[in-house]
């Protein structure tokens, strides 16, 4: 396209201008696409870290909830035991609140 403007003699103003367009509208597609992977990846683990919560609920003593993984990908460091911490300070709610 900017061949094209140079062959027609548009000035160099007018095609930088539509250079700049184009990248701007490269960049905004590109940028959408990785937000939506990073919502859905986001989804996903808070939908773990819910299950798991649900779950160190119905049996807080169980010793294999309390040591397991919420969502082993994203938040490794997060055991069933720190989720039920959370939830007793109120700061963690279950599905459905």
């Amino acid at each position: 396209m900017l061949t094209w403007l140079a062959r027609k003699g548009t000035p160099f103003f007018a095609s930088a201008m539509v250079f700049l367009a184009l990248m701007i509208a490269a960049n905004t597609v590109m940028l959408v696409l990785a937000a939506d992977l990073q919502a859905t990846r986001e989804a996903t683990s808070q939908e773990r870290i819910q299950d798991a919560l649900d779950a160190v609920i119905q049996a807080p003593t169980d010793p294999t909830l309390l040591s397991a993984m919420a969502d082993p990908q994203w938040s490794p460091d997060v055991l069933g035991s720190d989720l039920l911490w959370l939830y007793e300070a109120g700061q963690l709610l279950p599905n459905g609140h």
